[in-house]
């Protein structure tokens, strides 16, 4: 029995599966493309055409939080989507957008201090004139 008859099966199998291999990269690599863009326009589409349809409820309702973040899950899971397809890890993602939601939460805050203080500067400016 010759040894080349044995490894020519093997070798052979080998081609195919790296030339299905590769034929699977090029048909699957644009699909995963085009579904990353599909995720992002309907991210878009999700704030421009009304995804967040805002408050229904009065300020003071007990549940005009859980109302708020009903009405941005379907962006916030969007973004969360284009982010993961793109490449991004789910755990990075979650870490990432909680990141923003902490910076964005601190400047909001730090804006409101400011915006007390100028106030309050200005009063004390114009309790101080001359009348």
């Amino acid at each position: 029995m010759d040894n080349r008859d044995d490894a020519s099966p093997a070798s052979d199998h080998r081609m195919r599966a790296e030339s299905l291999a590769a034929e699977l990269r090029r048909i699957v690599h644009p699909a995963i493309e085009h579904w990353t863009a599909l995720r992002a326009a309907r991210l878009a589409l999700a704030v421009l055409d009304g995804g967040i349809g805002g408050p229904a409820i009065p300020f003071e309702h007990p549940d005009r939080l859980i109302s708020c973040e009903a009405d941005l899950a379907s962006v916030f899971d969007a973004l969360a989507s284009v982010a993961e397809a793109a490449g991004w890890r789910p755990a990075e993602v979650a870490v990432a957008l909680s990141s923003l939601a902490d910076n964005h939460t601190l400047a909001r805050l730090a804006g409101e201090d400011d915006a007390k203080r100028i106030a309050q500067a200005i009063r004390q400016a114009g309790a101080k004139r001359p009348t």
